[in-house]
């Protein structure tokens, strides 16, 4: 049986995030893009950011990449 989601802990979780987002004086909006890992969270932010996005192949699985943007996609245990 899976876990139910804990709604509080996702609300702190959240408001910590959002504490670490550095201050802009000309802009006090931020999205927060939350997912399971290797969902495509990094991707589609480095899409939107105009990274020129690349089909590589895994096998016969194909995965998008972007190997000359400056986002990391999601290489560590939490991205």
């Amino acid at each position: 049986m899976e876990n139910p989601l804990n709604l509080l802990k996702l609300k702190e979780m959240i408001r910590n995030g959002v504490s670490c987002i550095p201050k802009d004086p000309n802009c006090n909006e931020a999205i927060i893009v939350i997912g399971d890992t290797g969902v495509g969270k990094s991707t589609i932010m480095a899409f939107l950011s105009g990274a020129e996005m690349t089909v590589r192949y895994d096998g016969l699985k194909p995965v998008l990449d972007c190997p000359h943007h400056q986002i990391k996609i999601g290489h560590e245990k939490y991205s």
